[in-house]
């Protein structure tokens, strides 16, 4: 379960890039 970090890595990139098309 060591792929638990990468796709919080990658949830949070995605909630970036939203947040910035956004903002």
């Amino acid at each position: 379960m060591g792929r638990r970090v990468g796709l919080s890595r990658e949830r949070v990139r995605v909630i970036v890039r939203k947040a910035g098309v956004t903002g």
